[in-house]
């Protein structure tokens, strides 16, 4: 396999570049010596910074060096994983991908960006006609990784056996240069579904599910539970460095660089998520919009809109706790573009598979947050197993 550009490339938030002496540090202290990263990444654990070093050696010289990458977050400057090819059939140009981010930088979707990243890095820049990646099958959150960025399944298979381990199943992922470039324009247009299944958030919907639970802790769950939904949806604010004095010494630090926010609740449920985000943003402006679902064709129907001035101008976050039928949300989101707004996120807590597949086909544009994808709708559209009615619940209503 040969190059045709420069060995390095990079993402929004991450540069991956050849691996370099001085990354032994953080190598250490990110990753290889974390039993978690490394048993599951099937590597031993390095107890020793020397032992680093001579793993360096490998990953600075030779062939293992070539097709490597040290994974570099912008925003810190720090090694915090690597990504890979670790074996490749020059025969049938296929090349197997694999990739570890450090513990402490899970959860940020690092890992589905690098590995996008380098999707399109060795579709450009390599003779490579087909890419392939496994996980163990346990590991679903892997899985998910590989699936957002457009790899399928093609076969379950039980490949190697640690030392005093059986051979587990894994599940081999991949994607081919036809495939990728026929479904990279729909793709460069499709908005992302997050599911955020931190075990905090988990645990909080469980609560929120249970029937004894009463309103007023119904209603601090709702909020708690969109604050951290809020965390991830606002991930990709952009920041800018500034210079202040500490009670020590002068730093320069980072801020928000003034990105403008709005909230837009879907009345009325929407209204119980409003405090949780706003406790993470306190200067976003709130719009409000009213929509209630037809008794008879289940249709959304439009009763209400008040929104900032300002709204074009702003990235509009719209919260809803339950994302349905999706009938609700598509309609909101299709009112606040007619607005002018053109970056829109919405945000919900529990979803149904109908719902999200509504949403991001009417608004492929429209990144998707939820805490959770139930198993469906009854007869009546309320999700399976849900929560009930969730304005009902937040209010008192009923």
């Amino acid at each position: 396999m040969i190059y045709t550009n420069a060995h390095i490339f990079d993402t929004e938030r991450l540069i991956c570049r050849p691996f370099l002496p001085s990354d032994a540090e953080d190598m250490f202290r990110n990753w290889v010596a974390d039993p978690d990263v490394q048993n599951e990444y099937g590597e031993p654990v390095y107890t020793d910074i020397s032992q680093v070093n001579a793993l360096l050696e490998e990953y600075t010289r030779g062939a293992k060096s070539k097709y490597r990458w040290a994974v570099i977050e912008k925003s810190s400057g720090e090694n915090i994983g690597q990504i890979a090819f670790c074996r490749m059939w020059k025969e049938c140009q296929t090349a197997e991908v694999e990739y570890c981010i450090g513990s402490r930088f899970q959860g940020r979707g690092y890992a589905g960006e690098v590995l996008a990243g380098l999707i399109r890095y060795a579709f450009a820049h390599t003779d490579v006609e087909k890419l392939e990646a496994y996980h163990r099958a346990a590991n679903s959150r892997s899985g998910r990784v590989l699936a957002k960025s457009a790899m399928h399944i093609t076969d379950t298979v039980q490949r190697f056996a640690r030392e005093g381990i059986a051979p587990e199943d894994e599940v081999c992922y991949c994607i081919g240069k036809n495939e990728y470039y026929k479904l990279r324009k729909e793709l460069s247009l499709m908005g992302e579904l997050h599911i955020i299944d931190h075990p905090l958030v988990q645990h909080k919907i469980s609560l929120l599910r249970d029937k004894n639970t009463g309103t007023k802790e119904f209603r601090e769950l709702v909020s708690e539970i969109a604050m951290f939904i809020c965390y991830e949806a606002t991930r990709d604010l952009p920041l800018k460095e500034i210079e202040l004095e500490t009670p020590i010494a002068v730093a320069k630090t980072k801020v928000i660089s003034g990105k403008k926010l709005a909230i837009v609740p879907i009345l009325r449920a929407g209204l119980g998520m409003v405090d949780g985000v706003t406790s993470l943003v306190p200067a976003a402006k709130i719009g409000h919009i009213g929509i209630f679902r037809d008794p008879d064709s289940k249709g959304a129907v439009q009763y209400y809109s008040k929104m900032p001035e300002d709204i074009s101008e702003r990235e509009v976050i719209i919260v809803d706790p339950m994302l349905a039928t999706g009938n609700s949300a598509t309609a909101a989101i299709t009112e606040i573009k007619k607005l002018g707004v053109s970056n829109i996120k919405f945000m919900c807590i529990i979803a149904s598979p109908e719902g999200v597949k509504a949403v991001t086909t009417a608004h492929p544009d429209v990144d998707v947050y939820t805490g959770v994808i139930d198993e469906g709708l009854n007869e009546d559209k309320y999700i399976v197993p849900g929560v009930g009615d969730a304005g009902d619940r937040i209010f008192g209503t009923k």
